[in-house]
């Protein structure tokens, strides 16, 4: 499982990094952590909210995190309601 994970961070970084600034692939990036079918998928994203390339007056950047998030369906409708909980958050900020 550790390897799994460092393995899973490592391919991120280095998917980061490649994208040397590039907007289009960052939103790629946010994207691809928020359809991730992960746990802990929802603090994953809670976090890159705070990340330095993420802004809510960006609509691309918002809708590659937020928007993507709420269509993983899995976590975003589970069942205690948490998903909802942090769309509604975020369009309360927008």
């Amino acid at each position: 499982e550790e390897r799994v994970v460092a393995r899973r961070d490592a391919a991120l970084q280095i998917f980061y990094d490649d994208a040397d600034g590039d907007a289009l692939i960052l939103n790629k990036w946010f994207t691809v952590q928020a359809l991730a079918d992960l746990p802990d998928v929802l603090d994953r994203v809670k976090t890159l909210v705070d990340h330095p390339e993420f802004t809510l007056s960006n609509p691309n950047r918002c809708r590659s995190l937020i928007s993507a998030f709420s269509t993983n369906t899995a976590h975003f409708h589970f069942e205690d309601g948490d998903g909802y909980k942090f769309l509604s958050d975020m369009i309360a900020k927008v």
